[in-house]
């Protein structure tokens, strides 16, 4: 089943495989996966993807390197007790779920307050938010980390709030700082935060 945005491929079934040609060439992905080799598919209006047994999936040439946890609110849930203590805020960027810390309930068992930080996507519910899928971080439509922050309140917000931007698997992240006037801007990450 597809649960946390994780996504199942339909590669056979008997309309397919009984769909002249195309029948033929199922069936022989299909074996091809079954006794362990690579085959490469194409998504239809969508990506490229090279999978086989036992092997990490290979989307648009990039081979993936870690798994998914959960989507950015279950990220959230898992290491909102770390996070606390070394951001003001933190945004999980995820094609599925976008995870707000402060907001989020998780943030709210730490101690935390909302920090005024609005983050890019449509708010589901408290400290959850849908954004669009795409090629950037989480795969969403973020290529810059800066881009994840829709906007501040200033009447929470202070100057010198870190926020940290990331993805579920954490393989992309960034720090970014709260200014005066309301943006924000990167800076080096820091041991604490990377730790």
């Amino acid at each position: 089943t597809e649960e946390y945005g994780s996504k199942m491929l339909t590669i056979g079934g008997a309309n397919l495989l009984s769909n002249g040609n195309d029948g033929f060439v199922v069936a022989r992905t299909v074996v091809d996966l079954a006794n362990g080799r690579r085959v490469t598919l194409k998504v239809e209006n969508g990506s490229t993807v090279e999978v086989q047994q036992g092997e990490a999936p290979v989307i648009d040439g990039a081979e993936e390197k870690l798994m998914r946890v959960g989507c950015g609110s279950a990220t959230i849930g898992m290491f909102a007790r770390h996070l606390c203590k070394v951001v003001d805020e933190a945004i999980i960027l995820d094609y599925h779920v976008i995870g707000l810390l402060s907001e989020h309930f998780a943030g709210a068992e730490v101690g935390m307050s909302y920090s005024g930080v609005v983050p890019y996507g449509v708010k589901s519910t408290r400290g959850r938010y849908f954004g669009n899928h795409g090629h950037g971080w989480g795969g969403t439509e973020i290529i810059n980390p800066v881009d994840a922050v829709a906007s501040i309140d200033m009447n929470i917000a202070k100057p010198g709030f870190k926020v940290l931007v990331t993805e579920t698997t954490g393989q992309k992240a960034a720090l970014l700082e709260v200014q005066a006037d309301g943006s924000v801007k990167e800076i080096a990450m820091t041991e604490e935060v990377l730790n």
